[in-house]
């Protein structure tokens, strides 16, 4: 391109020496709408929200579920739209995973300070042979008052585990009703008009947590 600019100086004056500029001002132009180009895609990835935890915005899974609260009513993700949803899967007698999860939404949740009346932890029973309405009742609000807990029969939570892609699997104890559950221990959040954006790892620290849903909710 440089060549092609430059070797006109001192040309005979019978060849003609005007199409050089003109292509040279094509090929500038072409240079310019590239950088133009280039600095748009890099301002694009700029603004980008980058999380701490697994963005799945516009997941083809994790839509939507229909559950039981523990009054009997019949819930949707649309009895939330406004609030940024925290849905979590476990069972009562879950000995680890399940409380310290809990305990970390709870802190999360005040250390938002006025931002976490904004956010609704949901907790969905894995186990609802053993978790009633009545136990559910008592031991998810007592890691928060504001976290809700949903059941409903086997079918329906085999169905809600299959969407969100959660595995869960029983390992027999002592006795029959002795048994545990290996189960995927992340969480998911959905977005105040209901769509799906983040997996929360089960690693993740209740700092992360609180920092992307800073980010979502800003």
């Amino acid at each position: 391109m440089y060549d092609a600019v430059t070797t006109t100086k001192g040309a005979n004056p019978a060849v003609p020496a005007g199409p050089a500029p003109a292509a040279a001002s094509r090929r500038n132009s072409a240079w310019r709408a590239w950088l133009i180009a280039l600095s748009t895609l890099a301002m694009v990835h700029c603004a980008k929200h980058e999380y701490n935890n697994v963005d799945i915005s516009g997941a083809s899974y994790a839509r939507d579920f229909s559950l039981l609260d523990t009054s009997g009513k019949r819930r949707t993700m649309s009895d939330y739209h406004g609030k940024t949803v925290i849905l979590f899967f476990g069972y009562t007698q879950c000995p680890d995973v399940c409380p310290a999860t809990l305990s970390e939404l709870a802190r999360v949740r005040r250390d938002l300070g006025s931002d976490g009346a904004k956010v609704q932890v949901l907790f969905v029973t894995l186990d609802p042979a053993r978790d009633t309405s009545e136990l559910i009742a008592r031991y998810v609000p007592g890691f928060d008052p504001s976290f809700v807990g949903l059941t409903g029969s086997d079918a329906e939570i085999a169905a809600t585990a299959h969407e969100f892609r959660i595995f869960y699997q029983k390992v027999d104890g002592s006795s029959p009703s002795t048994y545990t559950l290996d189960h995927t221990a992340g969480s998911f959040v959905f977005d105040s008009t209901g769509h799906v954006r983040l997996f929360i790892r089960a690693q993740a620290s209740a700092d992360q947590i609180e920092a992307d849903l800073k980010r979502l909710m800003s």
